[in-house]
């Protein structure tokens, strides 16, 4: 009998070896619709399908650069020499939906930008290490807030992690923050954590129809991950 679990990591498999293709092209000089174009060709590979297209987006996957958060078209820009590229692919396998984004940082890269896409990392990391049944939203989205004031950056507020499964953003969310919510995790939940950082407390966030925007460069990173008995995986 083919499962939720069985077709939630089959799916985390697809998306991981998307991006995968998706590191291997990514160089200045490279345009944003020829990564598009090979992650349309790798889904229809598998039967999967975007999200975003799906909901009417123009292209496969979110392509923002440096202060662009979120939405940004797979249009014909060229990466840039020292560009922050953040690229988020929501993905519909067989009924069920996982979710992953990563930025890449495109040489020759600054200091800060690349404390910035590691801090991104270390704040997940930290989260995941913690993760497992009875842990708290509230306890997540704190140990997230935390370890990004140690490394002397700011979360968003606007934006934050969520459930998933059947559905691609699924309630209760998980902020990246703490909160009241004092809902407990359990053995077969999925969750997408996706910590967005920025350099300060004064940056702020701006809309543009799909487009997410920011003051100031920012970094996103995102997997989803299966909670387990024993902690939890990382599927994607």
């Amino acid at each position: 009998m083919i499962t939720k679990d069985f077709i939630m990591i089959e799916a985390g498999k697809i998306v991981s070896e998307i991006f995968s293709h998706i590191e291997s092209m990514l160089q200045p000089g490279t345009r944003l619709k020829s990564i598009d174009i090979k992650v349309t060709e790798l889904l229809n590979r598998h039967g999967a399908r975007s999200v975003l297209f799906l909901n009417g987006f123009e292209g496969n996957i979110s392509t923002s650069l440096n202060n662009e958060v979120f939405g940004g078209l797979p249009d014909n820009r060229e990466v840039a020499e020292g560009d922050l590229v953040k690229i988020d692919l929501p993905l519909y396998y067989r009924g069920f939906f996982v979710d992953k984004a990563r930025t890449f940082l495109m040489p020759p890269s600054h200091y800060e930008k690349r404390y910035l896409v590691k801090a991104a990392s270390t704040c997940l990391e930290t989260a995941f290490n913690f993760l497992g049944p009875d842990i708290s939203i509230s306890q997540v989205g704190a140990l997230i807030e935390n370890q990004a004031k140690l490394l002397g950056l700011a979360i968003s507020r606007e934006l934050s992690g969520h459930y998933i499964g059947d559905q691609p953003h699924m309630q209760p969310l998980i902020p990246n923050y703490k909160t009241a919510d004092l809902t407990k995790l359990r053995a077969g939940d999925y969750i997408a954590l996706e910590p967005i950082l920025f350099y300060s407390r004064h940056s702020r966030i701006y809309y543009r129809q799909n487009l997410i925007i920011s003051n100031e460069m920012n970094a996103h990173i995102e997997d989803t991950i299966m909670i387990t008995n024993n902690g939890a995986k990382v599927i994607t």
